[in-house]
């Protein structure tokens, strides 16, 4: 391995919050500082520990106590009981390894590094500049408005254009470009400000996208916001739409107009600004005078928006508003936005479609009013006065007579269970009474379907049945943990269930060319084509054969590359899967530690993330009967001997909420230390089933081909036979 200077740049700057979770740094007593490995602060509840802080190349840490100072690499040396400067090499490498340095991976740090340390005061500058000429387009384009071509409307009157603030620019370029004196074509742009008027999305005329790349139809001018706050009426709204695009809100907005009941239209500007666009939003309702009104959330429904929506919604309920999500593809198949249905059908039938989606919604309005009441939350929209606004103008159309079963559930276990089972569960009732309303009888049918579900090992299937629950397996690196828990879901959905593997450190190929691995292995033992081969282009008959079966077959089996996202765009995600279906999915997380909490404050604990992340999931779970299984890394003290409890790396929480508790591990511990344990092939692997609340613990054995991606279940190792292929992994 070369050691470059941007190699070490790399390491220096690996956040606390990495470190920590690889085991180079222990959380003070404190929670907030971190452990000095040279004097132990910070091991007492007195002790303060070290201090972290971000300087210009990388992070730094100091001990108050000892006066000890350390960088990255000098901690990772310390762990390894190196010298940082004669065996700076082993270190380096050990870093690397650790932390999946790659070329590439370095490089991305680094350009990112040196792009955040360029910045000067020479960028403030500009910043104002672009300010002046945002507010300068804004003016402009609204004087200008007149020209807009008829054609170029979209269906919307300039009346709706003028009350939004609205304008239209014939020789737009982007204010960015020429506050840096730079030069660009000019399109013809219609200019949508946000409320503040700090910033507008410019939207290239419809006859002119043609002839430009999709990416630049719609453009940011300025800063982010929301779109027709200024146009609220908080006093008397009695309907409030919330759209993704402002063309959509001016659309609901017309459609409206000459309807007595007052409504508001608004728009996100995009489907992932839920945090500013509720401080925003409860800002103006937090008025004096104003009343919380019904919130319908009108996304577009792809994949941003049905992962997006949910998160809003939450948001606004925890605010004390009464909110759900809706889709125009729900009531009218071809059109899945309120302006393509002005522009086909007119107002008329935007009016009504409109009203097709806020009637499926009463139910719920009903329920979120009685738990409010329930729960003594002052919500002024549960007052007499909005009492009216329910009632929907009179319509030619009938409102559907259930609610859409893909339309996503969102969080409390009662609420959910009902629309998943269709059972009405009393929250409070004596024992008598639950067994007298037949809701124990209703309850165990609604489980029994999973009474006979296979995971496709035969031994484990003999001590552990998958029913809806949550489920944690840990393993040291090496063990094969995403390779099984990956298998087990390809066999589950074989036999029919919907699976989605959420994969945060592989893509979706390198976990689909595992498939066609094990598959090609399963036909021919004698095979050397590996997964990595599959994914460079090896290929034989048998591969295009299994190949051409798989397409047949159409396995539910989803893989979801994660990265950034949180624990609750996660479950937001998976919310889409949850509808009125036989069976919920079967779930896997790759991995655990590797997920964001939401809350800002646990985002440099790691303990405090976890036990966020096991209380969303496990409440998830039980809303929903899915059944998840967790993937989790171990602790460095416990690679080397056999996995218990403590075994699992800051999991404290999820392990004692988990229903089952698993540890994949080799059979021979003491191998692992020598690396004898890597060369087998097969490897000897066992799962111990530590914890389980529905049936035996115990252990099962298996042969795990790694070069081959393959699991295969054994009785005992003297059963096991040697492969007749060198293992390449």
């Amino acid at each position: 391995m070369k050691i470059e200077a941007n190699t070490i740049e790399a390491v220096k700057k690996i956040s606390p919050s990495e470190m920590e979770a690889r085991g180079y740094l222990t959380l003070a007593g404190n929670g907030k500082s971190y452990v000095c490995p040279n004097c132990g602060n910070g091991t007492g509840e007195d002790g303060t520990g070290m201090t972290a802080k971000e300087k210009s190349n990388g992070w730094v840490y100091g001990c108050p106590k000892c006066k000890a100072g350390f960088d990255n690499i000098a901690l990772i040396a310390r762990y390894h009981n190196l010298d940082s400067k004669t065996q700076f090499r082993a270190v380096m490498e050990s870093a690397c390894q650790d932390f999946g340095l790659t070329s590439e991976a370095i490089e991305e740090k680094i350009s990112s590094f040196q792009l955040q340390k360029s910045k000067s005061t020479d960028e403030a500058i500009i910043q104002a500049k672009i300010q002046e000429l945002v507010k300068l387009d804004i003016e402009r384009a609204r004087a200008n408005l007149e020209n807009l071509p008829i054609e170029e409307r979209r269906g919307i009157s300039l009346d709706i254009y003028k009350f939004y603030g609205a304008g239209y620019l014939e020789d737009w370029t982007p204010p960015n470009r020429r506050a840096e004196n730079k030069t660009t074509p000019a399109t013809r742009r219609i200019i949508l400000p946000n409320s503040a008027g700090n910033g507008y999305i410019a939207v290239m005329l419809t006859s002119d996208r043609t002839a430009a790349n999709k990416t630049f139809w719609k453009q940011q001018g300025g800063n982010k916001g929301v779109f027709g706050l200024n146009t609220i009426n908080a006093k008397e709204s009695e309907y409030f739409f919330i759209t993704e695009g402002e063309i959509d809100a001016m659309s609901i907005y017309q459609a409206f107009e000459d309807v007595s009941a007052t409504i508001n239209a608004v728009a996100t500007s995009g489907a992932t600004s839920s945090d500013s666009v509720v401080d925003e939003i409860a800002a103006v309702f937090g008025m004096e005078g104003a009343k919380k009104t019904y919130v319908y959330i009108l996304f577009d429904r792809d994949s941003a928006g049905k992962m997006h929506a949910p998160i809003l919604r939450q948001k606004l309920l925890e605010r004390g508003f009464l909110a759900v999500c809706g889709f125009f593809e729900n009531v009218c198949r071809d059109k899945t936005d309120a302006n393509a249905i002005l522009q086909q059908y007119g107002e008329e039938q935007l009016f009504e479609k409109t009203f097709e989606v806020v009637r499926q919604f009463d139910a719920e309005f009903d329920r979120l009013k009685a738990k409010a009441t329930e729960e003594k939350i002052p919500l002024s929209a549960a007052n007499d006065t909005t009492s009216n606004a329910r009632e929907a103008p009179t319509s030619p159309i009938e409102p559907p007579v259930d609610v859409n079963p893909s339309e996503p559930i969102q969080n409390g276990a009662m609420g959910i269970t009902a629309q998943i089972s269709g059972i009405v569960v009393a929250e409070d009732c004596s024992f008598g009474e639950y067994l007298k309303s037949g809701l124990f009888d209703a309850e165990t049918e609604r489980l029994r379907k999973y009474a006979n579900r296979k995971s496709g090992f035969k031994n484990l299937d003999e001590v552990l049945t998958l029913a809806p629950g949550l489920y944690l397996i840990g393993a040291i690196p090496g063990a094969g943990k995403t390779t099984f828990c990956y298998q087990l879901l390809e066999q589950l959905a074989e036999r029919g269930e919907r699976c989605v593997f959420l994969s945060a450190e592989m893509t979706r190929q390198e976990m689909y060319s595992k498939t066609l691995a094990r598959r090609l292995f399963q036909r021919d033992r004698h095979t050397s084509l590996t997964s990595f081969d599959i994914r460079r282009g090896g290929t034989s008959q048998t591969l295009q054969s299994i190949i051409e079966q798989l397409k047949e077959e159409n396995l539910d089996l989803r893989v979801k590359e994660i990265g950034s996202e949180n624990i609750d765009a996660i479950i937001a995600y998976l919310r889409n899967y949850i509808t009125t279906s036989d069976r919920a999915p079967i779930i896997c997380i790759d991995f655990l530690q590797l997920i964001r909490p939401a809350d800002s404050k646990h985002a440099d604990n790691l303990k405090l993330a976890m036990d966020e992340v096991a209380f969303k999931l496990k409440n998830f779970q039980k809303a929903t009967d899915a059944t998840i299984t967790a993937i989790s890394s171990f602790n460095r003290d416990n690679y080397t001997t056999s996995a218990w409890y403590k075994s699992f790396k800051e999991s404290g929480g999820i392990e004692y909420t988990a229903d089952a508790l698993m540890a994949l591990e080799f059979n021979e511990i003491a191998e692992i230390e020598t690396g004898e344990a890597f060369k087998k092939s097969p490897r000897e692997m066992k799962l111990k089933i530590l914890k389980n609340r529905n049936g035996n613990v115990g252990e099962v054995y298996f042969n795990y081909y790694s070069a081959h991606d393959y699991f295969e279940a054994t009785e005992k190792f003297d059963s096991a036979t040697e492969e007749e292929t060198p293992s390449l992994g």
